[in-house]
């Protein structure tokens, strides 16, 4: 059963939320500091941490986010107690989020780093996929791009065993861009691409793609210059359908 001040909180996060939208900033974090309030006053650790994880999404994703990071803190110390490593690694990787919008980027390097390595230890490789993602895009952000290609690739290999679609997607986009940055090898980045479009409907959506394009664009050049054995045009209508349709 829900308790009142769960209640009472989920009720104080909506009118934040609503408040948000029309741009009553303040106004907003005064409705979510009432909501942590009420969400102390549970005396059930695991309905505790079950509103603290999304509360903590719903604060950062409306710029607040230092209650994002206190709640989230919050409920990794409830994690730890109930030893629920799933939550945990979960909670890891929102606070790494949070801490990467505050700049602390030495802080959510950890924070990744703890998430992995939790998710590995307990077998939940679809997490140890988002870490490992979100990891190597950090380091790519601060130019270790040979550590954040190998740190991706790693990731491609968790998802073989559990699959996560939207984290895939993430996976080899990121990895189509830091192949370019790197002028890495072209072959792994066209790899990365086979994967997406080489399914009946590609699950990337034009927006994500056309963030990506001009980097793919650049690694198929270099890729063909060094295969000139392939047919340019046909190759590519055969391997890229939804890009290049057919010759």
């Amino acid at each position: 059963m829900t308790s009142v001040e769960a209640q009472l909180g989920d009720q104080y996060i909506s009118t934040g939320l609503a408040a948000r939208s029309n741009g009553r900033l303040n106004e907003a974090g005064r409705y979510f500091r009432k909501a942590l309030n009420e969400f102390a006053r549970m005396a059930d650790p695991a309905q505790r941490r079950a509103v603290l994880g999304p509360a903590a999404q719903a604060f950062e994703s409306s710029g607040h986010h230092d209650l994002a990071l206190a709640a989230v803190q919050d409920a990794l110390v409830l994690d730890e107690q109930l030893q629920d490593h799933r939550h945990l690694a979960e909670d890891l990787l929102t606070q790494g989020n949070i801490q990467m919008q505050l700049g602390r980027v030495a802080d959510a390097e950890v924070s990744y780093e703890r998430a992995l390595a939790s998710s590995l230890e307990h077998g939940h490789l679809d997490n140890a996929a988002s870490a490992s993602t979100n990891l190597a895009i950090l380091r790519a952000n601060s130019e270790r791009l040979p550590q954040a290609i190998a740190q991706l690739q790693e990731s491609l290999v968790y998802l073989q065993e559990q699959p996560h679609l939207p984290t895939e997607i993430h996976t080899r986009l990121a990895l189509i861009q830091a192949v370019d940055a790197a002028h890495a090898d072209a072959a792994i980045a066209v790899d990365a691409a086979r994967g997406l479009f080489a399914r009946p409907a590609a699950p990337v959506d034009a927006p994500q793609w056309q963030a990506v394009d001009a980097a793919f664009q650049r690694c198929l050049g270099r890729y063909l210059a060094e295969h000139v054995e392939l047919d340019a045009v046909a190759w590519k209508a055969e391997t890229f359908p939804q890009l290049f349709g057919t010759p």
